[in-house]
């Protein structure tokens, strides 16, 4: 497996974004404005989609 850094670059952006949806998501929750709600949990599912793309990109530079 070669390592890919645009594909690593990309991975990390859309990983970086999608955290940013769950930190204004909690956000709103915290100020009361937002419930977990089915929103909440395709953010979440997201979020884990993202971040295993990201630590496949990443797989050849950890190791």
């Amino acid at each position: 497996m070669t390592f890919n850094i645009e594909e690593f670059r990309t991975a990390y952006k859309s990983w970086k974004a999608a955290t940013e949806r769950y930190d204004e998501h909690i956000e709103k929750m915290i100020a009361g404005a937002a419930t977990m709600d089915a929103e909440m949990e395709a953010i979440i599912d997201d979020l884990k989609v993202k971040h295993a793309e990201f630590m496949r990109a990443g797989t050849p530079v950890i190791r």
